[in-house]
C-alpha cells in the first residue's frame, strides 16, 4: 500500500516538474517579446 502512495506522490513531482519548464519558457519569450517592442518605441 505504502508503495502505491510512493508511485502517486513520484508521478505527482514529474507532473510538476514538467509544467515547470513551460511556466520559465512562457515568460521568457514574453519578456523577449516585450524587450522587441520597447526597441520599437
Amino acid at each position: 500500500m505504502v508503495k502505491y502512495i510512493y508511485i502517486y506522490i513520484y508521478i505527482y513531482i514529474y507532473n510538476f516538474l514538467k509544467v515547470i519548464p513551460n511556466i520559465y519558457s512562457q515568460i521568457f519569450k514574453g519578456q523577449i517579446i516585450s524587450t522587441k517592442l520597447s526597441y520599437f518605441y
